[in-house]
């Protein structure tokens, strides 16, 4: 070729580590020039793209217009981090979420704003941005009826001892998921010797909306007495 054109080759590396690239030149009399100075290249292996990400999971039946939570997850060859992001089934899907180690889980919420039988699906990008395909769907169905129970009260708060014939206070919460009110009970229970539960007297509360504080849902024991509401937020009356 002409004095000074430029030359090119192509090379490929069968492993990875930091490589040092040099030329030398010869002409048409097979004089040869010295040895360029050094261009180095860092060499690494191919980046892989997450696997497909765990078929979502999360409730098959809600409600119509109540967030619920979803989870799924994604390994990654390379062990890069990774984030998901959810399709809903009704043209909507989730910004990307924090990125995660390979194989952890990822959660995200959705609330459906019409009825009907929804696919959910998720996928993965690493922190290279080589994405996934989408999972497979788990399927959601959205209704106007559907209910789901309230969470089991939370601890009880209330003396731990006592006198016979004297009404203690005691109180707990409980949250809906629909943020439906609710109602609290509870259970007096004799623990005889030996640790079994024995006879007991059950007495439930007024409905509450969900999300009080527990001092709000009270109900003092009367010993003898047969069950009967008790007043909300008061102790009551010997």
């Amino acid at each position: 070729m002409a004095s000074g054109r430029t030359a090119t080759m192509a090379h490929a590396w069968n492993a990875a580590g930091e490589y040092s690239i040099t030329a030398q030149a010869r002409d048409s009399h097979d004089s040869v020039s010295g040895w360029s100075a050094p261009h180095v290249l860092h060499v690494g292996t191919a980046n892989h793209a997450p696997d497909q990400p765990s078929t979502p999971d999360g409730p098959e039946e809600v409600r119509e217009l109540v967030e619920y939570e979803f989870v799924s997850w994604s390994d990654d060859l390379d062990g890069d981090s990774v984030s998901l992001r959810f399709a809903w089934g009704d043209s909507d899907t989730s910004e990307w979420q924090a990125y995660v180690q390979s194989g952890d889980t990822v959660t995200a919420t959705h609330a459906w704003s019409a009825t009907g039988t929804y696919a959910v699906r998720a996928q993965a990008r690493d922190v290279k941005e080589s994405v996934s395909e989408w999972s497979l769907a788990f399927a959601v169905i959205v209704s106007t009826s559907f209910n789901t129970p309230p969470s089991p009260p939370s601890r009880l708060e209330g003396p731990g001892s006592g006198y016979v014939g004297i009404s203690y206070t005691f109180s707990a919460a409980a949250n809906d998921p629909e943020g439906d009110s609710v109602s609290v009970r509870f259970l007096w229970a004799r623990i005889p010797a030996g640790g079994r539960t024995g006879s007991h007297q059950a007495r439930s509360l007024r409905t509450a909306t969900s999300g009080r504080s527990p001092d709000q849902f009270r109900c003092a024991p009367r010993p003898g007495t047969t069950s009967a509401p008790c007043q909300t937020g008061a102790r009551r009356a010997r």
